[in-house]
């Protein structure tokens, strides 16, 4: 057959047929402007949770332990390809784990393991591209390449995007057939960049010229509600456009650093690690605490002060907000999570101050409470004893069998690891 440009006077039908090969190569397979129609979608994980919210796709709701997947329902070509999605998380210090876009040669069935595993470790056949809400018990924003099911590594922090922020991402993926390239950019703020690339077998490693395509997500421990809002494939060569110029540099906030912890007693203390500078201003709130809790007290010594003082009154999950304020009138802000962990501090034996009677039995009862006098929901095993003459006990039950005849003082000592209460009684003849 003679080239196109061979059948006409010019170059008008060859120009006409390259335009037409052109639309037909770049014309989107996967084309969703939003999922108000989840037509050629196969989700996996789901136990009859909504697939799309509206117009959004829900890969986590907010459930704990949970592992979900969603694939376009045929195959597409992967020897060079484009795909562009929007992506939103909730607007907590707290979210996890994160989700991925994968592509797979398993089938629609797919689906891997819960956490930070996110739904995709254990996939045969594949490549992922990864987004971390929660890395190796520490909350932030990772990125890494995943092949073959593997679990994610998250090396690579997607400065200066905070998957944490709320904020509506874009995603550009792009293939060349050598290198698989992600551009992640913020919508709120478009100086705000993230570019990494790597290359890839990708034929090599999904088994194939053409595979299936779609995203993973798994919470744990910590949950979050993950949103794909849009989402296209193109197969083709079409470059991946160079990120927006960076406007010119204005003085910015230098990130707040306040360290996580877990508590052990009733009180803490919330030290800011970096800031502006001496000058700066803190302001502190409780942004949520336990169900049932009495909100704690937050203590400054002063606005400038660089640590607060915080006054617990339940064991839980609490995250504060905190706001710093320059001399110039910058503002950064920043969350942190603090859990406050159930410590055994005390033990009550019960009855105290009783009088036995000689011959009688008794029963002992001992609880542990915490650092805020409440009993521990689990009560860790106590050990009864008593050096009193007037009597013995037993040391699992705690029943006190007095003599006949006997008299005088008894104490009775309630011991559970290196902590220990006691209660004294009066043995009258």
């Amino acid at each position: 057959m003679p080239n196109a440009k061979a059948l006409g006077s010019g170059s008008t039908i060859g120009s006409a047929m390259d335009a037409l090969e052109a639309r037909r190569m770049f014309a989107a397979q996967v084309d969703f402007a939003n999922f108000a129609n989840s037509r050629h979608l196969v989700s996996n994980g789901y136990d009859g949770a909504p697939l799309t919210v509206g117009s959004r796709l829900r890969l986590s709701d907010g459930t704990n332990w949970d592992a979900r997947s969603v694939w376009y329902d045929s195959k597409v070509s992967i020897k060079k390809f484009r795909t562009d999605f929007s992506f939103q998380s909730d607007a907590r210090a707290d979210t996890a784990d994160g989700f991925t876009f994968t592509i797979q040669n398993s089938g629609t069935n797919a689906l891997g393991a819960l956490g930070q595993d996110l739904g995709y470790a254990g996939i045969d056949k594949s490549q992922a591209v990864t987004f971390n809400l929660y890395n190796r018990r520490s909350f932030g924003s990772k990125f890494d390449y995943a092949t073959n099911g593997e679990r994610p590594e998250i090396v690579e922090g997607v400065n200066p995007i905070d998957l944490h922020s709320g904020h509506l991402f874009h995603a550009t993926i792009s293939y060349d057939g050598k290198t698989l390239t992600t551009v992640v950019s913020d919508a709120t703020d478009r100086s705000k960049v993230f570019t990494a690339s790597k290359q890839v077998d990708l034929t090599g490693t999904v088994g194939g010229s053409s595979a299936y395509i779609g995203f993973t997500a798994g919470t744990g421990e910590f949950d979050s509600t993950q949103d794909i809002t849009s989402w296209t494939f193109q197969s083709g060569s079409k470059p991946t456009p160079s990120p927006a110029p960076t406007p010119t540099p204005v003085p910015t906030p230098v990130p707040l650093a306040v360290k996580s912890k877990v508590v052990t007693t009733d009180r803490t203390t919330l030290d800011i690690i970096s800031g502006y500078e001496a000058s700066s201003s803190y302001a502190w709130s409780v942004v949520s605490q336990p169900d049932g809790a009495r909100a704690p007290l937050v203590d400054q010594a002063s606005d400038s002060a660089m640590s607060a003082g915080v006054q617990f009154f339940k064991d839980g999950q609490y995250t504060f907000h905190v706001i710093e304020t320059s001399a110039a009138g910058q503002t950064s802000t920043t969350n942190v999570n603090v859990r406050v962990k159930p410590t055994a501090t005390k033990i009550v034996v019960t009855p105290d101050a009783s009088v036995i009677q000689p011959g009688t039995t008794t029963d002992f009862d001992a609880v542990v409470l915490d650092q805020f006098g409440r009993p521990l929901r689990e009560q860790p095993e106590v050990t009864f004893s008593s050096r009193s003459l007037a009597g013995t006990i037993d040391s699992e039950t705690g029943i006190f069998t007095a003599s006949v005849g006997g008299s005088g003082a008894v104490r009775v000592w309630a011991t559970a690891g290196k902590l220990s209460g006691k209660a004294d009684s009066i043995m009258h003849v």
